[in-house]
Formats: C-alpha cells, sequence, structure tokens
C-alpha cells in the first residue's frame, strides 16, 4: 500500500512538471497517500558563493519553497496531505536521503529524453532508480 509519496520536482521543465503532478494526485488520491513535493537546488562552487550575500541560499530557498506551494494547489488534495521541502546538493542523493528519511513508499520523478551526457554520466531518474530502496515511478 503507497501512505507516502515523495515526488522530485524540476521547476525548469512546466510541461513535465504539469505530468507529474498528475500522476502524483491521481495516485496519492487513489491510495489515500500523503505527498511531500522536494526540489533539489545544485550546489553553487565556492568561488561563486564567495561573490553571493550570506543569506542568498535562505532567500532562494525561500523563493522555490513559494513556487512549490502554487504548485500544491493544482493537486487537489484535501488540505494538510501535501508538504513541500527545499534541498541543496546532488539531486539524486538528496532525493533518495529524503526518501529514506520520510519513510516514502513511491518516489515519482521525470524522465527525458536522453542526451549525450546522460550516455557519459547517467540521468538522475536512473540513479535514483539504482539506489532508491522503494519503488521508483519515472513519467516522461
Amino acid at each position: 500500500m503507497t501512505k507516502n509519496i515523495l515526488v522530485a520536482v524540476d521547476l525548469e521543465d512546466d510541461a513535465l512538471m504539469t505530468r507529474i503532478l498528475q500522476a502524483a494526485g491521481d495516485i496519492a488520491g487513489l491510495h489515500d497517500a500523503q505527498i511531500t513535493l522536494v526540489h533539489v537546488a545544485a550546489n553553487l562552487p565556492s568561488d561563486v558563493r564567495a561573490h553571493l550575500p550570506e543569506d542568498y541560499e535562505k532567500g532562494m530557498t525561500e523563493q522555490v519553497a513559494g513556487k512549490l506551494d502554487t504548485e500544491v494547489e493544482s493537486l487537489s488534495l484535501p488540505e494538510g496531505r501535501v508538504h513541500v521541502s527545499v534541498r541543496v546538493g546532488r539531486v539524486y542523493r538528496k532525493i533518495v536521503e529524503e526518501a529514506e528519511k520520510l519513510g516514502a513508499d513511491l518516489i515519482i520523478v521525470g524522465g527525458h529524453r536522453p542526451d549525450v551526457t546522460d550516455f557519459l554520466l547517467g540521468s538522475n531518474a536512473a540513479r535514483i532508480v539504482r539506489h532508491a530502496k522503494c519503488s521508483v515511478y519515472v513519467v516522461r
């Protein structure tokens, strides 16, 4: 039974995010499940961070959390069943860590058409599938 769903969201691809949220809402509705939307922002190199205000990361995470809160409204789920989390670091690692911390039964992640870098390095979705301890649903 799926009771706790982690949804990895990327704010860069609106069309994919719409499909991911639709799938998450459908599955959560069927199972009366909780959803946690998680966005992972990339770690900035230290030489870049040195030129940013001290509170940059805090401001950025608050801004992203605000955007995710507006996406929550599109899920049409009862209040209190959807939560938002913003993390900073390597995407696949933070998603897998967050899923374990939350005790997620399912991770929903978007997949895209592979390009050359995916064949050399691997996509985040593929890494999440390989490393997650729970089921992973990939939305294309």
